[in-house]
């Protein structure tokens, strides 16, 4: 199902009754992008998805959820674009480390709402390359969510291809296509033998 981001899967594993759709999956897989890191600064505003407009802000550690004050300002695609422009410089002001941090609150929100509804499932967080030169893949940090319990299993270490290249992208688009897919998918599956 799509997550839409690191962002909103808080809120949709807590809010929705995915223990009603899935039966106790032996495996939850997450495709984590580094455009996600971005996004967790970012509001969008959308009336046909009433979680577009939740984000999450810390406290002391923990992850509230927060709702912008004049959501309703932004059906102007002016405030908008600003509101695009000025989330982006402030996101570039950060440092790595409090990035990373913010992105560990997520999935650490994420993991205890999970456990509860699916205690025999295994959280895998599979690192996608969307971007050549990000920085989030290579980050030693990642031990700590391995540390938490999470699987973490990158793309190109799995399928020894580099998948931002336009051949495994939908055309004019960042997302992955079907070539892309039918690489990795039987890859991942046998290093998780399933």
């Amino acid at each position: 199902m799509s997550g839409l981001g690191i962002q909103y899967v808080p809120y949709i594993v807590e809010h929705y009754n995915l223990e009603k759709t899935i039966n106790n999956p032996e495996y939850i897989i997450f495709i984590f992008i580094d455009n996600h890191l971005y996004r967790l600064y970012r509001e969008i505003m959308d009336i046909d998805y009433p979680y577009l407009d939740i984000l999450y802000k810390e406290n002391e550690k923990i992850l509230e959820e927060r709702k912008p004050i004049y959501s309703f300002l932004f059906k102007s695609s002016i405030i908008r674009y600003i509101n695009l422009n000025l989330i982006l410089y402030m996101y570039n002001k950060k440092n790595q480390d409090e990035i990373f941090d913010f992105m560990k609150a997520h999935f650490l929100k994420m993991k205890s709402i999970l456990n509860k509804k699916f205690p025999n499932s295994k959280l895998v967080i599979l690192q996608y390359e969307e971007n050549e030169n990000s920085w989030i893949f290579n980050n030693p940090r990642w031990n700590e969510l391995r540390d938490e319990g999470f699987i973490i299993i990158n793309s190109y270490e799995l399928t020894n291809e580099h998948l931002f290249e336009e051949k495994y992208r939908i055309p004019n688009d960042v997302h992955p296509n079907e070539k892309a897919w039918d690489l990795l998918v039987p890859k991942l599956a046998e290093r998780l033998e399933l």
